[in-house]
This record gives C-alpha cells, sequence and structure tokens, in this order.
C-alpha cells in the first residue's frame, strides 16, 4: 500500500507537469482581450482568480511526451526518489522535464537540501543544506550545483544557520538570511569576490526574494513587536527600507465567514517585477470555542496595495455543532516564466494529504492533483531561462 502511494506521487507529478504545459499552451492560444499577448503577467489584479469553489480534483494519468531537447525547466526537493517512488531518508534535489522526464538526481544521501532555485542563466542551482543539530546549535549552509560540472559547492560564512537562498539577476550575487545566535538578518554574497555584506539590522529579517529585472529585495520583517510579521521591499544594497504590506493588513478577528489574517511573510516576485505574492496566517474564531490558523496565499500589485487570494473555497465543514473542520494550507508557490501560471501545495491541515495544484492567473482556473501527490515535498523552482542547462 505504501508502495503504490510512493508511485502515485511520481505519477501524479508526471501528470502535473503535463496541465502546466497545457494550462500555458491554453494561455497562449487563446488570450483574452483584455489581456495583451505580450504581457509576462496579468496587467491587473481584476484579472486574477475569483473562483470560489473547490476546484477539480485530477487523478494521475499518463502524460503526451513533449521534445523539450535536453533542458530540464522544474528542480524539486522531495524526500522520495522520483524515478522509483522509494522514500529516502533525506530531502534529495531533482530535475525534471516539463513532460516529466525525471533528468538525474543532484544529491546524495546523508544531508537534507530544501528550497532550490535556479540562476537566471538556469546552469547553477542554489539551496540551503540542513546538516545537522549538535550541542544545542544547528548546522544550516547555503549550497550550489553547477550541472555543467555536477560539483556541490558552499558559501562560506561564520553563521550557524544559513537558509532561502535567492539570485540577483545578473546571476552574480546571491541573496539570503542568516542567524548569528542573536538574530536573523539578510546578507547578499557577492561571487566574484566572496565578499558578504550585510543588509538588515533592525529586528528580525528573513525569506529576501530578489527582483528578476532591478535591484531591490522583497523579505519579511519583525520589528516592533516580537513575531509580529510584515513585507519589505529594499535596494540591493540595504538602502531605503519600506514597508509595503503592513503586519496590521487583514480583516478584524471574526468569524467563519471572516477570519483575521495577519503576519504577512515568504514573498516572491512575479517575472515581470510587477506582482508579488506572499502568506498570511488564516486564523479562524468560530462560536468563541475554536481558534485555529493556516497559511494563504496573496498577490498584490507593488505601489498599489490591493491583495487578492491566489484561490479561495477552502473550507469543509465536518461537524460544526463540535466544531471540527478541515482547513487548506498553501505553500511553495512556484512561478511560470511567463508570469500567468503558479504551481503551489495544497496541504489538508488535518489530515496532511498533500496535493500539487496549478493556477491560471488570466483566467482564474486551478485544479489540484487527487491527495498524496505532494508528499514529501519541500520546494520546487521553474527555470525562467529558455538557455539549455547543458551549455557551457
Amino acid at each position: 500500500m505504501i508502495t503504490n502511494r510512493r508511485m502515485l506521487t511520481i505519477v501524479s507529478l508526471l501528470f502535473l507537469a503535463s496541465m502546466i504545459v497545457a494550462s500555458c499552451v491554453a494561455s497562449v492560444t487563446s488570450v483574452p482581450e483584455t489581456v495583451s499577448k505580450t504581457a509576462t503577467s496579468p496587467s491587473t489584479l481584476a484579472e486574477l482568480p475569483t473562483q470560489t469553489k473547490e476546484p477539480t480534483v485530477q487523478a494521475a494519468s499518463p502524460t503526451p511526451t513533449i521534445d523539450d531537447g535536453n533542458f530540464a525547466p522544474l528542480v524539486i526537493s522531495s524526500r522520495y526518489n522520483l524515478e522509483t517512488g522509494a522514500e529516502l531518508k533525506n530531502q534529495m534535489l531533482f530535475t525534471m522535464q516539463l513532460d516529466g522526464t525525471i533528468e538525474k538526481q543532484l544529491t546524495e544521501l546523508g544531508l537534507d537540501y530544501f528550497d532550490p532555485r535556479w540562476s537566471p542563466d538556469c546552469r547553477t542551482i542554489v539551496f540551503w543544506i540542513y546538516v545537522g543539530y549538535h550541542e544545542g546549535k544547528y548546522d544550516e549552509r547555503i549550497g550550489m550545483i553547477n550541472l555543467n560540472r555536477n560539483i556541490l559547492d558552499e558559501i562560506s560564512t561564520s553563521f550557524e544557520r544559513n537558509s532561502n537562498p535567492s539570485w540577483s539577476p545578473d546571476g552574480r550575487r546571491i541573496v539570503f538570511d542568516a542567524n548569528d545566535g542573536q538574530s536573523w538578518q539578510i546578507y547578499v554574497y557577492d561571487l566574484d569576490t566572496d565578499e558578504i555584506s550585510q543588509l538588515t539590522f533592525e529586528g528580525e529579517n528573513l525569506d529576501p526574494d530578489w527582483s528578476p529585472i532591478d535591484d531591490q529585495i522583497v523579505f519579511s520583517s519583525s520589528r516592533d513587536e516580537v513575531d509580529v510579521w510584515s513585507i519589505y521591499v529594499m535596494n540591493a544594497d540595504g538602502s531605503e527600507q519600506q514597508e509595503i504590506v503592513p503586519a496590521s493588513w487583514g480583516s478584524e478577528p471574526g468569524n467563519w465567514d471572516n477570519p483575521f489574517m495577519n503576519g504577512p511573510r515568504t514573498p516572491t516576485w512575479s517575472p515581470d517585477g510587477e506582482l508579488i505574492l506572499f502568506r498570511v496566517d488564516e486564523e479562524i474564531h468560530e462560536l468563541g470555542i475554536f481558534e485555529d490558523s493556516v497559511r494563504k496565499m496573496f498577490i498584490t500589485e507593488i505601489g498599489d496595495f490591493n491583495p487578492q487570494r491566489l484561490i479561495s473555497g477552502d473550507r469543509e465543514i465536518v461537524n460544526r455543532s463540535d466544531p471540527f473542520f478541515y482547513y487548506w494550507s498553501e505553500y511553495d508557490p512556484v512561478w511560470s516564466p511567463d508570469g500567468q501560471q503558479i504551481i503551489f501545495v495544497r496541504a489538508k491541515e488535518l489530515t496532511k494529504d498533500d496535493q500539487l495544484c496549478t493556477v491560471n492567473l488570466v483566467n482564474g482556473e486551478w485544479s489540484c492533483l487527487e491527495d498524496g501527490s505532494a508528499a514529501g515535498f519541500r520546494g520546487m523552482d521553474w527555470c525562467h531561462s529558455d538557455q539549455e542547462t547543458t551549455t557551457d
């Protein structure tokens, strides 16, 4: 039974890839007149999803072969071998074609590898490594793999914990967050000089993401109160730090139909640098006796704050008199190169039946594979370059 479930995960992943490709093709061949055919993302938030019903849940099925040469646009962190379905002892990295063909397993057993990110030319992947926990200290590092050389390199820092790396548009710098034992701050590593520069100093700062079009970095920050988060943007040298999604954003504590939203975190840029996608904690206060929170994704324009939900229709009442409900969380979002699709993981909090999902930002349609299709996933990325990874 367990083996069959793991194999289902693999087949589901392949099917999701074909579903995304089909959706991308559809968005190119049938573009609504309100959206420019050359636009890299929806031009206004009015074009974002408005669907309120549950998505169509699709079973895994064989996928057509798509001739994509030697280019592997997807990289995935998984606890299951994507070729055999066997459960692994660690989180491994794999590259995959859009038709679902597994190119290779990039890392070896022994350590855990999370949150892979492609370089702008799609030749190098950066990620963070969980080495272990010894004598009261974590050991977490930033690593890189150049697909041409197939060698794993590490960025040498003096920090105990390093995570969440993101590339500059020119591929010469990497922004990341690190903890020196006192606080989390954001740093930039220069690949040419091996120099590390600190960008933030106040409060706690995490989750940096470098704009794909200029020298701006968006990140999460907790400054005035402990564990009260908001989203900031700054220049790549750390100057002009500005709050763009306040911690106080969201409705007042309410009920089932009007949940309280707080703690905006983990922002990511759209490929054209016009939108950001971020998560919030949605807290449910029902009948005064039930409280819980789940993660929800919102999209807003830079400079015109008007957040809208990525998807909706996510609450399932099991027994309202108890009350006892199922809540869905959304995490690990990935933009398609044209900015019109997002892949993400949807997890049912009580049962942990993670699903792989995709949403079309042009028409608002979204769909998910059956439960268990995203089991063991801890990060994925879609390369935004048309260069082949085998080219020097």
